[in-house]
């Protein structure tokens, strides 16, 4: 596997307080990892559009399992989750969305 780091100001409708960096792991079969496990978050794909589109995603299931959700269903990590998506991530709405 090769690897390799990207960043990210925005990714879909999500944009980040402060820039996002992902590892970047290629495997031989030709799929890639993008991962930060520091956030918890992990993203897959053929290409990196995919692995991207697959990472938007993940942080919409965030908003609405974590965010959008009653809070005192949330415990420990989930917890840690939704703050951490409170304090680092802006929803944008569409026609409010440049290109970056």
């Amino acid at each position: 596997m090769s690897e390799q780091c990207v960043r990210f100001g925005m990714i879909g409708r999500f944009r980040f307080r402060s820039t996002l960096y992902f590892d970047v792991e290629s495997a031989d079969d030709g799929w890639m990892l993008l991962s930060n496990p520091r956030i918890g978050l992990y993203a897959t794909g053929r290409t990196m559009e995919e692995a991207e589109a697959d990472l938007e995603e993940t942080l919409g299931d965030i908003l609405e399992d974590y965010v959008l959700c009653d809070e005192s269903e949330l415990h420990g990590s989930g917890v840690e989750l939704r703050e951490w998506f409170k304090e680092n991530v802006e929803v944008v709405p569409a026609e409010s969305r440049t290109t970056l």
